[in-house]
């Protein structure tokens, strides 16, 4: 008999995971930038940012493993939903104090209060986010593409955005394209909205040029400290900041409600109407 965390698990994906309610090859992009560009690219970066990552990461570990007490406590690994729906471990620098609630809980409330002096300096800077090199060696995530959520926090979206999970198709990335344009999103369903319009605006528009502009903009709020402190708080926000169309990534209409797999968008329709370059 399965465990009570399975089988919640298994209800929770199976709007969107088992029996393939989602046409994922259908939702998935095309082109050559998708077959060969993307994984070029991310060889690139790859080649690039890991002797740096491990020249910041393994000092900054050891010494915060000293400030900390203890080798374990210096990173937080946590499930999350991955492309497909598949879970997997994400990793990342601890800045919270632990909390007697559980993670969704302590998400709806707000977890300003629990973030250490230390932790408020990696959220602000991102290098929280450094150790996720481990899941990008380990084919779980990318370096742009869609903020992988919490399985209670997807959960939360799926009831008040039905097509979230369309984002799915896509393997989650370190940045992406919501988090440059609309933030990170709290508990609250416009926020939600806005972040799966700009994630669904950057799958339907997928290709060199959006992954640069995410990039560029990812570097500068690093350097100007603005990773925490732009999280959005509302969706109204939220809104306000997406109307700022992205370059090189036109305006698309989002459906409102998830449509049967007949009726969604072929690639082609959407794409011939603006080249993007790959």
């Amino acid at each position: 008999m399965s465990s009570e965390p399975e089988l919640s698990k298994a209800l929770l994906l199976r709007p969107f995971h088992v029996g393939g309610a989602l046409d994922w090859d259908g939702l998935q992009p095309r082109g050559a930038y998708w077959r060969i560009g993307r994984h070029l690219l991310n060889g690139l970066l790859l080649a690039v940012s890991l002797p740096a990552v491990l020249l910041i990461a393994l000092p900054f570990g050891f010494c915060y493993g000293l400030h900390l007490g203890g080798w374990r406590k210096v990173l937080f690994a946590q499930e999350r939903v991955g492309q497909f729906g598949k879970p997997f471990t994400l990793y990342k620098f601890r800045t919270m104090r632990d909390s007697d609630a559980g993670a969704f809980e302590s998400w709806k409330v707000g977890d300003s209060g629990r973030v250490t002096p230390v932790g408020a300096f990696l959220r602000r800077s991102h290098l929280d986010e450094l150790p996720q090199i481990i899941n990008i060696l380990r084919g779980e995530m990318t370096f742009v593409g869609p903020r992988p959520e919490m399985f209670d926090t997807h959960r939360f979206a799926l009831d008040h955005v039905p097509e979230f999970a369309q984002r799915l198709a896509l393997r989650p990335g370190i940045t992406g394209l919501a988090q440059v344009v609309a933030g990170y999103a709290g508990p609250d369903p416009a926020a939600y909205r806005a972040k799966f319009e700009q994630d669904e605006k950057y799958r339907l528009h997928f290709g060199f040029g959006p992954d640069l502009y995410v990039l560029l903009r990812t570097v500068a709020r690093v350097l100007l400290f603005r990773g925490w402190t732009a999280s959005v708080g509302s969706g109204s926000q939220a809104n306000k900041e997406c109307l700022d169309p992205s370059p090189g990534i036109e305006d698309v209409q989002i459906i409102p409600q998830r449509p049967p797999l007949q009726e969604l968008p072929s690639h082609g329709s959407t794409r011939s109407k603006r080249p993007v370059s790959s």
